[in-house]
């Protein structure tokens, strides 16, 4: 049977149960936002109250794992994972707001912004942005990840930051394989990354090695990768990808 990607490591059966009990920080939990913001109060708390049962679906998750008889690459095949890929709105501001400044591990860039800064970058024409969510048969992912494209001359990938709950399940490879189909049609086979190393974030990177991304330059620690291939490598997908935007709704591969 075929290995799991690299950067698909298996989780170890109990980590999501320790964590499971971690109560909600109160600022997310429980604070009120102004007045002007009730739209995105709402869908925080929406996360924040959905997420005891995000993590007891986990366990399900690994309990099955623990006992299929097939290897992980498989088992996440038989998982039928699904995300959807959309074009955020205004009101869900609160959560992408919410994502940036929470993960750490599949955060590509390791940029923080603020919600007047998410806002501007939403209404900016010069980028794009995509929201994904998740699912399975064990049940939803929730919102559980975010990126940025800068457009003009070749189209770059600024941000990508994926919550932990998609960890080891090959979505972002999904997502990196979706970015240059969609892009490929407009500009050719071509889109830049840029990928900020840090000592959190070393695993996520090797999925730019796994899709074929190669290195262009590097400064420090920003490096930045390019997809310029003819073809896309679709062999090792797993995940199911839909994309939905204001005009059209396109099914990927």
């Amino acid at each position: 049977p075929p290995a799991p990607p690299a950067s698909a490591k298996v989780p170890a059966a109990g980590k999501r149960k320790k964590r499971a009990g971690r109560e909600p920080s109160p600022a997310v939990a429980a604070a009120p936002a102004p007045a002007p913001r009730r739209a995105s109060a709402k869908a925080v708390t929406e996360e924040a109250k959905n997420r005891r049962s995000f993590y007891r679906t986990e366990e399900k998750r690994q309990a099955a794992f623990a006992h299929a008889s097939s290897d992980y690459l498989t088992f996440l095949k038989q998982s039928r994972i699904e995300i959807v890929i959309e074009v955020p709105r205004a009101g869900q501001v609160a959560r992408i707001h919410e994502l940036v400044q929470r993960t750490n591990q599949l955060n590509f860039s390791g940029n923080r912004y603020s919600r007047p800064e998410i806002e501007a970058i939403l209404s900016d024409p010069a980028k794009d942005t995509f929201l994904i969510s998740a699912s399975d048969i064990y049940g939803d992912y929730g919102q559980v990840g975010f990126a940025i494209v800068a457009l003009g001359g070749v189209p770059t990938v600024v941000d990508l930051a994926f919550s932990c709950r998609v960890q080891a399940k090959t979505v972002e490879h999904a997502v990196l394989r979706f970015l240059i189909a969609h892009y490929r049609n407009a500009s050719g086979p071509m889109l830049d990354l840029v990928f900020r190393r840090s000592d959190r974030n070393q695993q996520v990177g090797k999925a730019l090695d796994e899709v074929g991304f190669r290195l262009k330059n590097k400064e420090g620690a920003v490096e930045t990768y390019t997809y310029d291939k003819a073809d896309i490598d679709r062999t090792s997908e797993v995940v199911t990808v839909t994309f939905r935007d204001s005009a059209a709704e396109l099914q990927q591969p």
